[in-house]
């Protein structure tokens, strides 16, 4: 997102933006482009807003704490072999993933944990203004169910409520407001959590937005600022030439260029 009080471009010096995917990611970038004065064409495969950007829980979950983190290394291997867990990588002898687990592996040692729990943090409480604005601005709140309720992390074994304590006090390091509920306090709060649960941990500045509905309000939005959104568009290939972005060939033939391509 450019920042608040950037210029608004000339007519004469536009650039011609292209954006390749319209997801919540192209989405953002073709609104607040298009909202500066840049000619944006989004070009998307599929469907608007398809993919990751309509399947996912829709959490804006700030502060929360990267996958690669101290003890995880094992869980993560393990996850790798499961197609049904938040890690799946279908197995193959290539250097190329020897070389990612490695560094996955590096960027679970606790000095790189710390450093990227920093860097999170900043960058989450950026984020979450950020959505404040544009929905304040835009008055799309309601249309995309955003509400900034919190997100509750339940756990059902001794393990996992200390794992939980322990990503609780790093946020608290870092000035997040965090609240554990034990297992009376949590039925009394969400009474759907029956069973064998032991407790939760409550996550107090995190939102939520229909990810679907919030993306497609900001291509709308886009759109009313000048941009040309092209759904159903295939690309075939990338012109690059002195190590510069030149044009993009569509599968049908059609060629665009352009001053940038965001990718």
């Amino acid at each position: 997102i450019i920042a608040e009080g950037a210029p608004v471009m000339p007519a004469s010096t536009q650039p011609r933006v292209l954006i390749i995917g319209a997801g919540i990611i192209g989405a953002a970038a073709a609104y607040e482009l298009a909202r500066r004065g840049a000619a944006v064409t989004v070009l998307e495969r599929d469907a608007l807003g398809a993919g990751a950007s309509s399947g996912n829980a829709g959490l804006i979950a700030i502060g929360h704490p990267p996958l690669p983190r101290p003890g995880v290394t094992w869980k993560a291997f393990k996850w790798m072999f499961d197609s049904r867990s938040p890690l799946y990588i279908q197995p193959r002898l290539r250097p190329d993933l020897i070389r990612w687990l490695w560094q996955f592996n590096r960027a679970s040692r606790p000095r790189v944990f710390h450093h990227s729990m920093d860097v999170l943090a900043a960058l989450g409480r950026t984020a979450i203004e950020a959505f404040d604005e544009i929905l304040e601005r835009e008055g799309i709140a309601a249309e995309t169910n955003y509400h900034r309720g919190g997100q509750i992390e339940v756990y059902k074994t001794t393990p996992a409520r200390d794992g939980c304590r322990a990503e609780a006090d790093e946020l608290r390091r870092l000035g997040f407001e965090i609240e554990e509920l034990d297992q009376a306090q949590l039925h009394e709060r969400e009474p759907a959590y029956v069973g064998d649960v032991l407790g939760a941990m409550v996550w107090k500045e995190s939102a939520f937005a229909d990810p679907r509905a919030f993306t497609l309000a900001l291509l709308r939005c886009a759109q009313r600022d000048g941009a040309e959104v092209r759904a159903q568009t295939p690309i075939e290939s990338i012109e690059v030439a002195d190590s510069r972005f030149r044009a993009i060939q569509l599968t049908t033939g059609e060629r665009l260029e352009g001053d940038g391509l965001i990718l």
